[in-house]
């Protein structure tokens, strides 16, 4: 590890040898990140306001529904309507 003395930023010289998914949010509360990029997606997809869908009126209402589906395929067939086409 180095100090840059220009600017006081710390590097690493190491290699990465492992990174942690947490996408349950089990060790960082990630579910706004996942809200917004849910809405990104659905927007670019359908070309829609993600505001219209149910889905996004809150955040709340995003991690319900999230929690209520066996697998996303299903979600994506009930909350945006898409076929699995």
């Amino acid at each position: 590890m180095r100090l840059n003395s220009s600017n006081s930023v710390m590097t690493l010289n190491k290699k990465i040898t492992a990174i942690i998914w947490d996408f349950d949010g089990t060790l960082v509360d990630t579910s706004r990140k996942n809200f917004n990029v849910a809405q990104k997606i659905i927007e670019d997809l359908t070309g829609k306001n993600a505001e219209s869908f149910p889905i996004f009126e809150s955040l709340e209402a995003y991690n319900l529904a999230n929690r209520s589906y066996k697998n996303w395929r299903e979600m994506y067939k009930a909350e945006y309507g898409f076929s699995e086409e």
